[in-house]
């Protein structure tokens, strides 16, 4: 079982439902002969795994391995992975302001080892400079705090993702401000970084429905993810096929971009 170290309390209880859930298929075990062993409720367990359970309780985890006959090593990092998930997370402070399912984002970009963004009207939010971010529209102060801290959590990851994006020229031309060029340049020169612009020449280009971002994990146990943004949420894709699909997008988007200099 790989360790969690180092992951936020949302993927904990992520990967902690996959395992229990393995664990249950392997073993055989029904989930009429969990309900009479009276650790938990049908629609408990299968929140559980599919790690929507916020309120996890550590011992019915214990009981659980247990009864699907999980080694003792791994019941105790399945327990500590429970325990572990109760902790508040450092954006916890930001919570009110913050779009729902926000917070599994923060968490993602902390795991994923290679992300794809295509942005089509605001410089995505690791780059985004002070004054770019004040002039956004309705933006107040505790939203900037977040995000300037978000950037700090980011960008500390040492050894940091590989980024791939591709900023729509739109985004050059509304809002700019000269550090907030000199920013992206910068940001361009980082080892692990590549920022390409999509040109207006390019015309009606594949991405134009919206924003996006993919994210690949180094873990098997995490399936790669689609994030797609809206002012009233978030939303997660993970079907494989789905998946594929805005990666054929991202690559044919790209093409036509060219470097910052151009």
């Amino acid at each position: 079982m790989a360790m969690c170290s180092g992951m936020g309390a949302m993927l904990k209880r992520r990967h902690l439902g996959r395992h229990l859930r393995r664990l249950r298929l392997d073993s055989g075990m029904t989930v009429n002969a969990i309900l009479r062993a009276k650790i938990m409720g049908k629609s408990k367990l299968y929140a559980i795994e599919s790690g929507k359970q916020p309120d996890l309780s550590w011992p019915e985890i214990q009981e659980l391995a247990r009864l699907y006959g999980a080694p003792e090593d791994l019941t105790a990092e399945l327990v500590r992975m429970a325990r572990e998930s109760l902790e508040p997370g450092w954006w916890e402070p930001f919570s009110t302001i913050m779009v729902k399912d926000f917070a599994l984002l923060l968490e993602l970009e902390q795991a994923s080892d290679r992300i794809f963004i295509y942005a089509s009207e605001l410089v995505p939010g690791w780059f985004q400079e002070r004054e770019y971010m004040e002039n956004i529209d309705g933006i107040t102060s505790e939203a900037i705090e977040l995000r300037e801290l978000r950037q700090v959590k980011f960008w500390e990851r040492d050894p940091g993702p590989e980024i791939i994006v591709v900023i729509n020229e739109a985004v050059l031309r509304r809002g700019m401000t000269p550090g907030q060029l000199e920013r992206l340049r910068l940001d361009a020169e980082r080892p692990n970084v590549d920022i390409r612009v999509l040109p207006f020449g390019a015309g009606l280009h594949a991405s134009m429905d919206s924003s996006y971002m993919i994210m690949d994990f180094p873990d098997g146990d995490d399936p790669d993810v689609v994030y797609l943004e809206a002012r009233d949420g978030c939303r997660y894709e993970e079907a494989p096929a789905t998946v594929a699909h805005f990666r054929r997008t991202f690559s044919v988007t790209r093409q036509p971009a060219t470097s910052l200099e151009e």
